[in-house]
């Protein structure tokens, strides 16, 4: 897991000047908790869902972060059972939610 991240943050710092955005960093942060501690799920309301306690938000997908990046991430997010992705048209111009649906 730590190689992982060391990989993940020499791949952005260069790319991007000045290392990782602050929400890469915390999705790190809290992929590494949930190596520590297997991941929560609920089941909203009276659904048949279940939904990880943590997601990942997608809100510099397809902006600050290209496509390629964004797939590496949810890739990682998914091999660590999360399961729940925050996305929303007005993030990127709807360029998030094409990279999530793609």
């Amino acid at each position: 897991m730590i190689a992982r991240v060391i990989i993940l943050h020499d791949r952005y710092q260069s790319r991007q000047k000045g290392g990782l955005p602050q929400d890469v960093l915390l999705f790190i942060l809290y992929s590494l908790v949930n190596a520590l501690c297997p991941m929560e799920t609920s089941r909203p309301g009276s659904t048949n869902l279940n939904v990880s306690s943590l997601g990942i938000g997608a809100g510099t997908f397809g902006r600050e972060i290209d496509a390629k990046a964004s797939y590496e991430i949810m890739d990682h997010a998914v091999e660590h059972n999360f399961n729940l992705i925050d996305t929303a048209e007005a993030y990127a111009d709807g360029g998030a939610e094409k990279v999530v649906g793609d």
